[in-house]
């Protein structure tokens, strides 16, 4: 139902639209909200008039009075007056209240963010909504979407979402397209805590999906707005399609951390060929043993650092130097260049981008 909380929001915008002052009243009289003057006796005297009579509006004594209902149920007695747009004032603040009416009878905290993901709500219902259930539009929010692959489907994806709505505290948990559970995590204003916060959430989607194969998490930028919750949930799924191709190890997929990778995907799958023509790179990847190319991109992930590459890879120095070297002479990119190295991994991902896609459209004719 519509609380005192609501009807004075609505009060105090139209008395600083319209200037009227308004008064909102309960079925016996008592004041629920009131904007401007504060209201005598004779106002008071003039609603319990009102609320005596069979009318649904009427005029006394210059006081405008509407009786709101919703489905022919009497809800409040609305007074505006101390203006020339007080009778304008009620029919605002009737239409106004109806559709938050409507909004507090048939949608629920969960259908709420569900109609905002999948964009199907105007702005007024945003808001009005948003202000019934106490939530603030302009404070930032991630979205992780956890698409179930396509071998499990439904029940998978409601067992998930059940799991996460037991184990969340304080984030919402619900499912768009029946397959894509989805977690909204408001953020904190204190980094510490949002960093705490956040590795929280992070272990209960790992505990969930980590045992299924070909389960993955992405997660969005920040939303600063409720508005832009339909971006990022779009962003959390474009973050799982990328770091398929590219990272398939890794359970989470960040949207910040894959700006090239998603540059790549978002491309026609002509310019992706063209790209790697005029790289001359195709054949080299057709060519070269997976150990080489490894080495180059544990390389470029240790920010070229060659002795901790090294490390990593339990090489010798000297036998890293020679892989860079046979790279050189069959490519002619020196990838301990800047430059070059740049070349080198955006050809390999415009590569495995171009395979993988050639892999599902063979798959999808069969």
């Amino acid at each position: 139902m519509l609380t005192r909380r609501v009807f004075q929001r609505t009060a105090n915008e139209l008395h600083l639209i319209l200037g009227a002052d308004l008064i909102v009243a309960d079925l016996e009289g008592r004041v629920l909200a009131s904007a401007g003057k504060v209201p005598t006796e004779a106002i008071s005297n003039i609603i319990h008039t009102f609320l005596l009579s069979d009318k649904e509006q009427d005029t006394q004594q210059g006081v405008c009075l509407m009786r709101f209902c919703d489905y022919e149920e009497p809800v409040c007695v609305v007074a505006a007056y101390g203006s020339q747009r007080a009778p304008e004032a009620l029919t605002w603040f009737g239409s106004q209240c109806r559709t938050l009416f409507y909004w507090t009878r048939s949608v629920d905290r969960e259908a709420f963010f569900e109609r905002l993901i999948t964009d199907t709500i105007t702005p007024s219902d945003l808001l009005g909504c948003a202000c019934e259930l106490d939530l603030d539009p302009e404070k930032p929010r991630i979205v992780y979407a956890l698409p179930v692959p396509e071998n499990h489907g439904m029940v998978l994806a409601d067992r998930i979402c059940s799991e996460l709505r037991m184990r969340l505290d304080g984030d919402d948990a619900l499912i768009i397209d029946r397959t894509v559970p989805v977690v909204i995590h408001e953020c904190q204003t204190d980094p510490v805590r949002e960093q705490d916060s956040v590795c929280k959430l992070e272990k209960i989607l790992t505990a969930c999906t980590s045992r299924i194969d070909g389960m993955h998490i992405g997660q969005s930028s920040i939303a600063a707005h409720l508005d832009q919750l339909s971006d990022a949930y779009h962003e959390a799924l474009d973050a799982v399609e990328a770091g398929r191709v590219f990272r398939r190890r890794e359970l989470i997929y960040r949207c910040s951390e894959l700006l090239f990778e998603l540059m790549i995907t978002h491309l026609p799958m002509s310019a992706c060929r063209e790209l790697v023509r005029i790289t001359g790179m195709q054949s080299f990847f057709e060519h070269a043993d997976s150990g080489t190319i490894k080495a180059v991109l544990v390389f470029l992930n240790n920010r070229m650092n060659a002795a901790e590459t090294s490390r990593q890879l339990y090489f010798h120095p000297n036998s890293l130097r020679y892989r860079f070297d046979k790279i050189e002479s069959q490519s002619g990119l020196d990838v301990t260049d800047f430059n070059d190295a740049s070349i080198f991994r955006i050809s390999w991902m415009l590569d495995q981008y171009i395979r993988e896609e050639e892999i599902k459209s063979t798959q999808d004719r069969f």
